[in-house]
């Protein structure tokens, strides 16, 4: 089952109007940068946010059933794309780049040097369920292009994961040899010496793009793209938390319904 953190941001009473609040859609990897991008907001702009967190995917689902909220922030364009289509997003730009690596454990006891060692006996990888979250849709694609998609998942210690987070806390804990995720979050455990980073040879990586969109649900709208363009505007705390910034004109990478990228997979 799915575990959706559901965060009020900053704290109201009984009697304070809570439909004032911005409802924010944000993919649980970035839980980090977007709790300190809120508070400046919240200060500069006298406004109240509340975040739900989960994978994209379920985040997606969440929006299509109760069709309310003022923000979606995936970690890839793939799951706005698809909102977009459902007629679910009013706007939406580019935030910073996403990019997959390895985290394996500290030391590398595995000695897992490249993508191809993940297929090896005795190597434990954690996987998500597919659609779950925007790392677990990407990681079976970037398998399949080197062609080991089929050993890995034949000895995955899990392949039910519905979050970048419970991957990540599986190599950090001892329950996974390796596992593909997100480096702005492998990082921070690398930094803690809970982790080391192995690079994803550019052949078979892809780069992903964190999207934000205005909901079409919003009933705040001025207030919602004032988040949108605040949330953009701060490359100081992406930056912080080690997100690749974007070039300015670059424009958002758009993605075909099922998954890979327009452009071939490449940035």
């Amino acid at each position: 089952m799915a575990l959706t953190a559901i965060g009020l941001i900053s704290g109201c009473s009984s009697g304070e109007k809570r439909e004032k609040a911005l409802l924010i859609y944000v993919g649980a990897g970035m839980k980090d940068p977007m709790n300190e991008i809120t508070k400046g907001f919240e200060k500069e702009y006298e406004a109240k946010v509340t975040y739900i967190y989960g994978g994209s995917g379920v985040l997606l689902s969440q929006i299509e059933t109760q069709r309310i909220g003022d923000i979606f922030l995936p970690a890839s364009e793939f799951h706005l794309e698809v909102a977009r289509q459902k007629d679910y997003i009013d706007s939406y730009k580019p935030v910073v780049k996403h990019i997959p690596i390895i985290m394996v454990a500290p030391g590398n006891p595995k000695d897992i040097h490249t993508l191809e060692d993940l297929s090896r006996e005795g190597v434990r990888i954690s996987l998500g369920r597919e659609n779950a979250c925007a790392i677990c849709k990407l990681t079976p694609i970037i398998l399949k292009k080197a062609g080991i998609y089929d050993k890995v998942l034949a000895h995955a210690v899990t392949s039910s994961r519905t979050t970048v987070s419970e991957m990540c806390l599986d190599v950090a804990l001892g329950q996974a040899d390796g596992a593909v995720v997100w480096r702005s979050l492998a990082n921070k455990y690398e930094k803690q010496g809970k982790a080391e980073i192995i690079e994803i040879d550019e052949r078979y990586n892809i780069i992903e793009t964190i999207p934000i969109g205005v909901l079409k649900f919003t009933r705040d709208r001025d207030n919602a793209e004032r988040f949108m363009d605040y949330t953009i505007s701060r490359k100081d705390v992406w930056e912080k938390w080690g997100y690749e910034l974007i070039s300015s004109g670059n424009s958002p990478v758009r993605h075909s319904p099922d998954g890979h990228r327009d452009d071939g997979g490449r940035e």
